[in-house]
């Protein structure tokens, strides 16, 4: 049964638990009593071609998120922005989220970018000695 979080009003009730066998998160975990049953959430935040690869098999060239990002941002207009809150949006929801809390787990691991914080500026020079900046979307995997 997903005890999770079922108020709209309020998000942040730190009274949610993924099911009945866990403490809440405003209740004291036991290590060594409570249990941590867990599952990788990778290919969200951090774009992989092996997790998701119609990104990559529509962008031919593209190895990984340094060069998808470059190529999405090449095709003009807000392609790079749109493409990368799509997935975001769409690659894990809700109800997987209650998919996980319904098969018992209670732990989701999340990696997350440095660039969900900031991407670097002026971090060398192209072939043709132009500066080159990180072409990573930052800031929105927050949303």
């Amino acid at each position: 049964m997903f005890l999770g979080v079922s108020d709209p009003a309020n998000p942040f009730d730190n009274g949610a638990r993924p099911n009945s066998w866990t403490p809440a998160l405003n209740e004291t975990w036991q290590w060594g009593v409570d249990r941590i049953w867990g599952v990788n959430l990778g290919g969200l935040f951090v774009i992989e071609p092996f997790i998701v690869p119609d990104l990559f098999q529509n962008n031919v060239g593209a190895v990984d998120e340094w060069t998808l990002s470059t190529l999405l941002a090449a095709k003009g207009g807000d392609t790079l922005q749109q493409t990368i809150e799509g997935h975001y949006q769409t690659f894990i929801t809700e109800e997987d989220i209650a998919q996980i809390a319904g098969a018992g787990l209670n732990w989701i691991r999340l990696p997350i970018p440095f660039w969900a914080i900031e991407k670097w500026d002026n971090v060398g020079v192209d072939t043709t000695g132009a500066t080159v900046s990180e072409p990573f979307l930052a800031r929105v995997c927050w949303q």
